[in-house]
């Protein structure tokens, strides 16, 4: 009896332990908890923002933009020499200023690649050894420049950039959807040690009801001694299977509140999520959602623009012309009023042009690697497509055999429970042996644990299928 009375208080302690009053808590809370507080979510929220940053960066680069530039001032006062017509060099003293002032205006032209830009200008000249001074104003400039056979980068740009931005915007979502798919792993691993515990501590108020029983029967001679000593091992056992799921529960419980920055430790109890959704996926549907709204997508189609940009700015590398072209008035004076009557046409228009004769093959190999990084590119997108697709496909076949399983294990769950009722009353009245009883206890344990993890893994499918197609 001895023995007896220890189980009762061991057991009666790690009931006390752990038997307080908890919230329960379900997965759905926790994940709507974490997709807003948790440190990841946070993080991925920042680079969402650092994306966003970048784009708007990219939309400034391209505006009209508008420069103030010139020197107030730029003195000299030295002796220098002077090349006289003879050729002798004469050194003469210097004492002058020079200051000037430009308002610029330029724009890129997106449709061709060459930039418009409006300027004026003013520029004074002090000779203080001579006591003269002199203006020369530009009121209106007006110039081009506008490559001829090179490509247009901005044409490009505008795609690619807009499609990062894309990107990032998704990868946002991405992230909240790769953290329920987190939380729920280490949700069901709260749910497997609160299952193994609670099987653990029912097993041992069960084993000390049959201790008891058979404790009466030797009295009355209709036991063994060797019956006795093999539940008070199972008693034992079952104790410190108890100890080690409560360590195993204590545990998973604290890797779950870290991840999800939740400032509770303990006080809860993880909610099995029993009730399956309704939803039936439609392959077809999974897929379109997954290239519409993964990021990687995003980030194939802009890798594959900028791939294809580089192949065709290699080709037409060989050959560069560029047209300068620029008309303005311009005019000097004395005086800031003359220099803007009457000003004089401004103009100047210059095309220039590189042709290589014989570049050693250089320029046909750069095309060669940039085509060949091309097509390995196109390759390595359809493969990641191809493998993506795989997955999702697997993934909607699996998650209806699951749920059909579930079913089955949920009955298998409550016909072992109740055999396990039954055999424990049949073993009481002595018609079953304490072997067969241990069978059913096994039987029992083995379908409540089956039943948890094929919940678990329909739930882990179905989250996991979220975060391969972001379908809301």
């Amino acid at each position: 009896m001895k023995i007896t009375c220890i189980f009762i208080s061991c057991l009666f302690i790690c009931h006390l332990a752990y038997a307080q009053v908890k919230r329960k808590v379900t997965l759905k809370e926790l994940i709507a908890y974490t997709q807003e507080s948790s440190l990841d979510q946070l993080i991925a929220k920042s680079k969402a923002l650092e994306g966003k940053n970048n784009f708007i960066a990219y939309k400034a680069a391209i505006t009209p933009k508008i420069t103030l530039s010139g020197n107030i001032a730029n003195y000299t006062n030295a002796y220098l020499n002077v090349t006289q017509p003879d050729g002798t060099i004469v050194f003469q003293p210097v004492s002058q200023n020079y200051s000037n002032l430009m308002l610029s205006l330029s724009q890129n032209i997106n449709y061709t690649g060459g930039t418009l830009t409006v300027n004026t200008s003013l520029a004074r000249f002090d000779d203080f050894y001579f006591n003269r001074n002199q203006y020369n104003s530009v009121p209106v400039n007006i110039s081009l420049a506008q490559p001829l056979l090179s490509l247009n980068p901005y044409k490009w740009d505008k795609k690619i950039e807009q499609l990062k931005l894309e990107g990032s915007e998704k990868e946002l979502t991405a992230a909240s959807s790769k953290l329920a798919l987190s939380i729920s792993r280490l949700f069901f691993d709260v749910i497997e040690a609160q299952a193994d515990y609670e099987l653990a501590k029912k097993n041992i108020e069960s084993q000390q009801a049959i201790f008891d029983i058979e404790n009466k029967r030797i009295n009355l001679g209709t036991t063994s001694k060797e019956k006795i000593l093999q539940i008070k091992l199972q008693l034992i056992n079952s104790l410190q299977n108890m100890e080690t799921a409560e360590t195993e529960l204590k545990k998973s419980k604290n890797n779950l509140v870290n991840f999800a920055g939740w400032r509770d430790t303990a006080t809860f109890d993880a909610l099995l999520p029993e009730v399956l959704p309704d939803t039936i996926f439609s392959l077809p549907e999974m897929l379109r959602a997954a290239h519409d709204n993964r990021p990687e997508f995003s980030e194939f189609r802009w890798s594959l623009i900028e791939a294809e940009k580089n192949l065709l700015t290699a080709k037409k590398e060989r050959f560069a012309a560029n047209l300068v072209a620029s008309y303005g008035l311009n005019n000097v004076g004395t005086g800031i009023p003359e220099v803007y009557n009457n000003p004089n046409r401004q103009q100047n228009l210059s095309i220039g042009l590189g042709i290589p004769i014989f570049d050693w093959g250089k320029n046909k190999a750069k095309v060669g690697v940039a085509n060949a990084s091309f097509e390995t590119l196109k390759l390595n997108v359809k493969l990641q497509e191809r493998n993506l697709d795989q997955e999702i496909t697997n993934l909607v076949m699996d998650l209806a055999l699951v749920r059909s399983n579930v079913r089955f294990a949920k009955q298998a769950d409550e016909i072992a429970q109740e055999r396990y009722s039954l055999s424990v009353e049949q073993f009481r009245f002595g018609k079953i042996t304490i072997t067969e009883l241990n069978i059913a206890l096994g039987e029992k344990d083995n379908a409540r644990r089956s039943f948890i993890n094929l919940v678990r893994t329909f739930w882990q499918s179905y989250y996991l299928l979220k975060s391969l197609t972001l379908e809301k």
